[in-house]
């Protein structure tokens, strides 16, 4: 049907669905003739099903949430996209950095190996991150070691931080921040709802998507097509 077969676009938001939805409307009667009616009440209950609800405002803090989605180390990140401003992914393609207008605040999102060193451990990964912040002059405020996971937050003069590493299947999946204390209230909320969003169990699907096991926020492009084509020719 023409559809594109690539890697998965890293950004899926607002924008996009309203394209999605408008080309598919023009796409499938043109090729099965039906009522774009039909096809509109279709690909909304479909786009609700898969989460679309979640790249909308967000009615509680006025935000807009985009996703993006990283194919080399299968995770996702929510973010608002009116505070944060997606920047270049890396060349390696391990993540991305997000900035706020004034540039004085950012989040940031990557994957690394985990590495084949024997003696490499998360408790050792966790202890190196301390003492690097350390040498940076941040004071540490906050720290948590799980077997799978770490988090830690710290503060120097003006600037706040904190950190969440999940290690998946050997390789490390982070989710960092560092803001001023000026805009501390509106950030300890997105953080806390970027936090809750970051899916670092990514699974592939026909069409080369990314799929959370389970607990599926993204929307499912190749899935939609395919039940879309089964309902116009069934």
């Amino acid at each position: 049907m023409g559809y594109f077969k690539g890697e998965p676009p890293g950004l899926f938001g607002q924008k996009q669905i309203s394209i999605f939805l408008t080309l598919e409307r023009t796409n499938m009667r043109e090729l099965f003739g039906k009522s774009t009616v039909s096809t509109a009440v279709l690909l909304s209950s479909l786009l609700w099903s898969y989460g679309a609800q979640a790249q909308t405002a967000d009615t509680g803090e006025g935000h807009v949430w985009d996703t993006y989605v990283n194919a080399r180390f299968a995770y996702s990140i929510c973010y608002p996209g009116d505070v944060l401003l997606p920047q270049e992914e890396a060349a390696n393609g391990d993540g991305r950095v997000f900035i706020t207008k004034d540039g004085k605040s950012e989040a940031r999102v990557y994957g690394s190996y985990f590495g084949t060193d024997e003696d490499q451990t998360l408790k050792k990964e966790y202890l190196r991150e301390i003492q690097f912040y350390q040498s940076e002059g941040f004071t540490i405020t906050y720290k948590f070691l799980k077997n799978d996971r770490f988090v830690i937050s710290g503060s120097r003069s003006e600037k706040i931080l904190h950190q969440k590493t999940v290690v998946v299947k050997g390789v490390f999946k982070t989710l960092r921040f560092e803001y001023t204390d000026d805009v501390k209230q509106k950030f300890d909320t997105i953080i806390s709802r970027m936090s809750s969003c970051f899916r670092t169990k990514l699974t592939t699907t026909k069409g080369r998507m990314w799929r959370q096991p389970h607990e599926s926020k993204g929307i499912l492009l190749a899935e939609i097509r395919e039940r879309l084509s089964n309902f116009y020719t069934s």
